[in-house]
């Protein structure tokens, strides 16, 4: 999130490798896209609108549950090494998505009449 820059150039590419080498280590087979965007909910509409392939396009959007909801517990998982999965958040403030922005991004999915999974407990799988 933020004007395109040369760092956010940066942390697209790394973002992008990691990405590219999540799905091949999982053998999964996807299409990756990391956008920068002004802000989360452009980014959420152009990744959702612009996804995919011709008649290959996902249905489905996952989003996260919002951390600031989770309680400590869900927060502070320790996670084992062999078991752990590159973290692709990028830093931002802690509560910088509010539960109405969070809840706009949500409706874009839906909008665009895509399946919408709000996952939590990620960490403990």
């Amino acid at each position: 999130i933020g004007d395109c820059n040369q760092n956010q150039l940066s942390t697209l590419r790394t973002l992008k490798r990691g990405y590219v080498n999540f799905i091949s280590t999982a053998k999964i087979k996807a299409f990756d896209e990391v956008l920068i965007s002004p802000n989360l909910l452009e980014g959420t509409h152009n990744l959702i609108s612009t996804a995919g392939v011709g008649v290959l396009k996902p249905n489905t959007v996952v989003f996260g549950f919002p951390g600031h909801l989770q309680d400590s517990s869900e927060r502070d998982v320790a996670i084992k090494p062999e078991r752990h999965v590159a973290d692709f958040n990028v830093e931002r403030e802690p509560n910088e998505l509010s539960n109405e922005e969070y809840l706009e991004c949500v409706k874009r999915a839906l909008l665009f009449e895509k399946h919408v999974m709000i996952a939590r407990n990620f960490k403990n799988f």
